[in-house]
């Protein structure tokens, strides 16, 4: 019996298809949103030539939180806790709200 041979899938043409699903769109922009800011604390924190154990230390969180916030997996995030990390590493937050499109 002969195999089909599957046709390559393109992956731009199926995230652009999903992202015509509200909920969908709106769950990617939420994690893509969390993925930014993790790899940006990371940055500023290597930067600053500061441990995830340190940084936990000075803002009074387990480490295991910063490796969740820094792998984009921390959902429960305040403003508050940004500016204090923000303020250790001796960074301001920048929030910008930009229309989806």
């Amino acid at each position: 019996m002969k195999k089909k041979k599957s046709k390559p899938v393109d992956y731009e043409d199926l995230l652009t298809e999903q992202m015509q699903e509200p909920v969908f769109r709106g769950l990617y922009y939420q994690y893509y949103t969390r993925i930014r800011l993790g790899l940006s604390l990371r940055q500023a924190r290597r930067t600053a030539k500061i441990t995830q154990k340190e940084l936990a230390q000075r803002i009074n969180k387990p480490v295991l939180y910063i490796r969740e916030i820094e792998r984009g997996d921390c959902i429960e995030l305040t403003i508050n806790e940004c500016v204090q990390i923000g303020n250790v590493l001796n960074h301001t937050i920048k929030v910008d709200m930009v229309e989806i499109d």
